[in-house]
């Protein structure tokens, strides 16, 4: 028994019955929080670039993978999981490709979003941390790593359940999907400012080549179906340096990675979440406004410290999502949180460029701490330290926090429906987002997807809110 065909037959022999409510009902807010994701992105400089390789591809299934999934994870607004990894767009786009084939009910498709969000965590923690550590503290990144792997699995696994019901045949679908997995391209990227649109990978082909993989296997392709096995195996290939397989079939169907889903508050990245709640609760606290703000210095671990992380003149898509100075900049002129923070129009005004010339970035005095829960869930998961002092009305304030709004593990700041439900209103405009709802709480009983579907495809990203920025232009 491989660790494939026990992921093989799991997938094609697990029940939506025997999976706890608390699973389904995560694998909802999951669902719904990506597809909000998706319909933003589309408001963006990425939303055309997109939509122009659909008929590269031909249209069809495969197209609106590709397109699904790249648009899930282009404002860096999505879930994660604490190995620091997003694949929730590779399950969702491969989902939404597929659920309109006849047949399909709502069972089905919650069953593959289920199935698709379990793998390709396995796989996540199964590759491990992509950074070095001295005990529990994180020091630096692997040689090589990249962020794409999860998303393939994920997407591989949801169309297998949605197409596939034998298990060796789901077996080549995954060692097919493995070997359309991309470079990792990670270390290389993150050494960038000015960063490209496609980010640490294109996550769009990497949904479709989870997706092809599975269909692929259906049409009668064989993969190699052991490459996940074995000391030259597909960990090897992409020099995980914290791997260990023996994870992927570990207590399969009593442990379920979407209970440690993290969700975002912002559209940057997770990393520069912690000093952003720090900010927030700060400013709430002294009854701070913008306009009196002298300097803001936010600290953060070793990862956030790169010069992407640290400059004040982001250029490009990607560079303003991962720019602290930007990030900041967006609280504190009030722009909502969504498509606006990657405006390049709102990136170059004098206004943003001047707020973030007040903002620097230092090094924590405490380091980052990463638990390894990979197998051990009452471990602590992370512990990103980070803070932010600002000078205002000529007096110093501070504020500290290990935590960021959306963490699981940490039960003050975890976010429940109330909390999806309104940033999903807040990124998605009315009448579409009223059927999307009610389509997705009623998911399981419902054995016609076409509104559903039909809704998320005429969803339009809702209209700006109100913000400091936006109001004075």
């Amino acid at each position: 028994m491989t660790h494939t065909r026990s992921l093989a037959e799991f997938a094609t022999g697990f029940a939506l019955d025997r999976v706890p409510a608390d699973v389904r009902a995560e694998t909802r807010r999951m669902f719904l929080d990506t597809i909000a994701c998706i319909v933003a992105a589309a408001r963006t400089e990425i939303g055309p670039v997109v939509r122009a390789h659909g008929p590269l591809l031909g249209g069809g299934e495969a197209a609106r993978a590709y397109m699904l999934g790249r648009l899930g994870n282009a404002l860096d607004l999505e879930e994660g999981v604490p190995s620091g990894t997003h694949f929730g767009c590779g399950v969702v786009g491969a989902a939404l490709a597929l659920a309109g084939r006849p047949g399909t009910r709502g069972r089905d498709l919650m069953r593959a979003l289920v199935l698709g969000y379990e793998i390709g965590g396995r796989v996540g923690d199964a590759i491990g941390p992509y950074y070095k550590k001295e005990g529990a503290a994180a020091r630096s990144f692997a040689d090589v790593w990249g962020a794409t792997t999860p998303v393939v699995y994920a997407a591989a696994a949801t169309a297998i359940a949605l197409s596939c019901r034998d298990a060796d045949r789901a077996m080549e679908g995954f060692g097919l999907a493995g070997s359309y997995n991309p470079v990792p391209i990670g270390a290389k990227w993150a050494g960038e400012i000015d960063l490209p649109n496609t980010k640490y990978g294109d996550t769009g082909w990497s949904t479709l080549a989870g997706v092809f993989g599975a269909l692929a296997a259906e049409a009668g392709s064989t993969g190699l179906a052991t490459i996940l096995e074995g000391e030259n195996g597909l960990f090897r290939m992409i020099a995980a340096p914290n791997a260990d397989p023996t994870i992927l079939s570990a207590d399969l169907g009593t442990r379920w990675r979407v209970r440690q889903v993290l969700y975002k508050k912002w559209p940057c990245c997770r990393w520069i979440h912690y000093p952003l709640t720090a900010l927030v609760q700060l400013l709430e606290a002294h009854r701070i406004a913008a306009d009196e703000i002298e300097s803001v210095v936010a600290e953060v671990g070793f990862a956030a410290m790169s010069a992407r992380f640290t400059t004040r003149r982001p250029r490009t898509f990607a560079g303003y999502q991962f720019s602290i100075p930007h990030a900041v900049a967006m609280v504190l002129l009030g722009v909502p949180p969504g498509p606006d923070w990657s405006s390049r129009a709102i990136a170059e005004d004098p206004r943003t460029v001047a707020m973030r010339a007040r903002v620097s970035v230092g090094k924590h005095h405490r380091d980052w701490v990463f638990g390894d829960f990979r197998r051990d869930t009452a471990a602590p998961v992370r512990l990103m330290s980070s803070g932010v002092a600002v000078r205002a009305r000529g007096r110093s304030f501070r504020a500290e926090t290990d935590f960021a709004f959306g963490d699981s593990y940490h039960p003050p700041m975890r976010w429940g429906d109330a909390e999806i439900e309104a940033k999903f209103r807040a990124l998605v405009d009315a009448p579409e987002a009223d059927v999307i709802l009610d389509g997705v709480r009623d998911l399981e009983a419902t054995d016609d997807l076409g509104p559903l579907l039909a809704a998320i495809d005429a969803a339009v990203a809702a209209p700006p809110r109100s913000g400091r920025l936006a109001a004075a232009e």
